[in-house]
């Protein structure tokens, strides 16, 4: 599996910034329905949204299709409902690109399902390819069962490249670290070029296990901005998750850096000049090329 050219180069040259938070900031303003369904009905809304990360910076951005996979399941025409969607949310996300004027590559998102199908998760692919998109991004992977299903029905047939984010879970930092270590050799066991962590509990201490990233791949990091209070409010400030992340680009661990649940276009927009001040691992060997 390889990354194609102009997204490749891009790395090359440095890194890169992806987009933070879809649901919490749709949450914010009060809206409850999934973001996929906000992308058919409501797309000026998703449009918006893109279009304020795009001006804080970002140099990718991920569709509103989180929710989709596991939509699907439970949808009398699954194959249609999938299209039309992320049809929608694609289309949403070039028209906020293009307001930006720069080059921005669009992410396919994929989030979890419980399901051991994987041509649900070949019908996105398919989907996604259809809409041209630069890269499928499967999202909050957590357990190795799931992550084998969603990577089958990613990878097979197609030129897409991948990037596979896992969300530790587990009681202890041992316990998440085995289960990140594990999901993270699956992932190379399919190839996949960009291998990261989102999510998480507490950034700080995600950012600790960037450590687990294998070193034949693109590391990406897109923590969220810890756990909400009572109210749903995060409290983590746009200067504070730069301080986290910061240090990973500097010290070259990582190579596209973004945000999970709390984050802002603020928050993107601080952490912007980090990463484009910063050259890409040139060391790094990527898998593929």
């Amino acid at each position: 599996m390889t990354l194609r050219g102009d997204f490749l180069e891009a790395l090359r040259e440095r890194s890169l910034i992806m987009d933070g938070a879809c649901g919490t900031m749709l949450r914010s303003r009060g809206l409850t329905d999934p973001d996929c369904l906000l992308a058919v009905s409501h797309p000026e809304i998703i449009i918006g949204l893109h279009s304020q990360y795009a001006a804080a910076g970002a140099d990718i951005l991920r569709t509103a299709t989180f929710n989709v996979s596991t939509l699907a399941l439970s949808h009398p025409s699954p194959e249609e409902f999938i299209r039309t969607t992320i049809q929608a949310a694609c289309q949403a996300a070039r028209k906020g690109a293009k307001q930006s004027g720069r080059r921005i590559f669009i992410s396919g998102c994929i989030g979890p399902a419980k399901t051991t199908r994987a041509d649900y998760f070949a019908m996105q692919r398919e989907a996604f390819e259809l809409e041209g998109v630069d890269l499928l991004c499967i999202e909050t992977a957590y357990e190795p069962v799931g992550t084998r299903v969603t990577l089958e029905g990613c990878s097979n047939f197609s030129e897409l490249p991948v990037m596979l984010s896992v969300t530790p879970v587990g009681a202890t930092p041992e316990e998440q670290r085995r289960q990140i270590a594990e999901l993270m050799a699956i992932g190379e066991e399919y190839q996949v070029p960009i291998l990261g962590l989102n999510c998480g509990s507490d950034p700080r201490g995600l950012a600790e296990m960037t450590s687990l990233i294998p070193d034949s791949v693109v590391p990406a990091f897109c923590p969220s901005c810890g756990l909400p209070d009572a109210e749903g409010h995060y409290h983590l400030t746009p200067k504070e998750f730069v301080s986290i992340i910061e240090p990973l680009i500097a010290a070259g661990r990582i190579n596209i850096a973004g945000g999970c649940c709390g984050t802002t276009p603020e928050h993107i927009r601080l952490l912007s000049p980090a990463a484009h001040g910063a050259r890409s691992g040139e060391s790094k060997t990527f898998i593929g090329q």
